[in-house]
């Protein structure tokens, strides 16, 4: 059967956001008459704290809850590595409905962590 050819028809996208001790939260704007689909994100903070906040990844359909983890921020003030991030690459893209914007959201970010966060995917026209 074979993958189909999607030239002309798909536009790739990354959005990337980060904030201090607020939410973090990457947003692919609703396209009208298009449909995006999710290929991957990545999630990573930093914190100038010795007590590690745990934070948490939400990915959103719209305003639906799709993917839900959570993880530790890293250590080491505003110019350490970001830790641990969580990195992950659908092999299986998440199609986001219809005509609808999607987004990844990190909370819990205490005064002093830095939170970062990517989604990256492509956008067709059907």
């Amino acid at each position: 059967m074979g993958v189909p050819n999607l030239a002309g028809h798909a536009t790739t996208w990354t959005e990337y956001t980060s904030a201090t001790g607020a939410t973090a939260t990457a947003t692919k704007a609703a396209v009208s008459g298009e449909s995006h689909y999710i290929t991957g994100f990545m999630a990573t903070a930093s914190s100038n704290d010795s007590a590690r906040d745990t934070l948490t990844l939400t990915v959103y359909d719209d305003s639906t809850a799709k993917i839900v983890a959570q993880f530790e921020a890293s250590f080491g003030g505003a110019y350490a590595p970001g830790g641990n991030p969580i990195i992950v690459d659908l092999s299986n893209p998440l199609k986001i409905t219809h005509g609808k914007a999607c987004s990844a959201s990190i909370t819990g970010a205490a005064t002093g962590t830095t939170a970062s966060v990517n989604i990256w995917g492509f956008t067709l026209d059907d």
